[in-house]
């Protein structure tokens, strides 16, 4: 089935996860549709195969919403137009009705909106887009290490894949709410890397950053395995026996 499905639908595929303060909230897919009968065909055999603690949920119409109390929880697909989506509860669904007979959600008034929209609006093929703000930040996501580790001022994160001239490019941002703390902020800023005139054409991939000063980045290291309840004093009595001070060697 969800070979035949795939055949009748379109070029673009959205998976998106949702969250509340306690974790992972609805899992939603929205699919635009080239053959609206093929989908509610397979959608239908589907359903008929659902067994009975996993009743499948089909809506074509949005006043069947009317009846629902909007607890509902189970698998749900909406057939409307040109658009599929499949979900995990009825609010999501609810939700993705009115974003499509509005046009507007709040989500369009988000920063994550924006970076999304702008990799859009530059073409994409895959597209992979995570709002890590809501994952760690807030007190509710608060635990121990978070803030050592830079998690706290972490934003979003943003990756795609696309074809430019023949070629797959591959990118990613990872954007971060003012300045960047722990092992993010040991990158420097960006400048020259001389390395690179060293590279081999025929290099299929490489990696190559510019750091801070490697002592600066030892002692914030040090910083994090004391306060990860790490023995700061096991690490001086090895340099101790073998002879080697890391930090200036």
């Amino acid at each position: 089935h969800a070979r035949r499905l795939g055949s009748n639908l379109g070029e673009e595929i959205v998976v998106a996860v949702t969250n509340d303060r306690s974790g992972p909230d609805d899992f939603v897919v929205l699919a635009n549709v080239s053959n609206s009968s093929g989908v509610l065909s397979e959608i239908n055999a589907v359903a008929a195969h659902a067994s009975g603690n996993d009743r499948f949920r089909i809506v074509t119409n949005p006043a069947q919403l009317a009846s629902w109390t909007g607890r509902e929880r189970g698998p749900v697909a909406y057939l409307g137009g040109n658009t599929l989506v499949l979900a995990d509860s009825g609010q999501a669904i609810y939700n993705a009705i009115i974003a499509q007979q509005t046009g507007r959600t709040g989500f369009s008034s988000q920063p994550f909106y924006a970076s999304i929209n702008q990799a859009y609006s530059k073409g994409a093929a895959t597209l992979f887009a995570v709002d890590l703000a809501s994952l760690f930040t807030g007190e509710q996501n608060s635990f121990e290490g978070r803030d050592a580790l830079g998690l706290s001022s972490i934003d979003r994160l943003v990756v795609e894949q696309k074809q430019l001239a023949g070629k797959t490019m591959t990118s990613a941002q990872l954007n971060f709410n003012g300045d960047r703390q722990g092992p993010a902020a040991w990158l420097a800023p960006a400048a020259p890397m001389g390395a690179l005139e060293f590279v081999s054409p025929q290099a299929y991939g490489l990696a190559s950053v510019v750091t801070k000063d490697a002592s600066v980045i030892f002692d914030e290291f040090l910083g994090l395995i004391s306060g990860s309840g790490g023995n700061q004093q096991e690490l001086t009595n090895l340099q101790n026996a073998v002879g080697v001070d890391i930090r200036r060697d």
